[in-house]
């Protein structure tokens, strides 16, 4: 499973490389707010005390 996840990922990089510099830039603000609203997510849910 793992092998097939570095594969997939190293594919995703190799295609980004081809795009012009303003499609990488664009993806790239696009990944920081999606990471950004994910952290804002994790820090709002309830965490179950053990």
């Amino acid at each position: 499973m793992a092998a097939i996840h570095t594969f997939l990922v190293r594919l995703t990089t190799q295609a980004i490389r081809l795009l012009p510099r303003r499609v990488q830039g664009a993806l790239d603000a696009w990944s920081r707010r999606v990471a950004h609203a994910r952290a804002l997510r994790r820090q709002r849910a309830i965490r179950p005390k053990d």
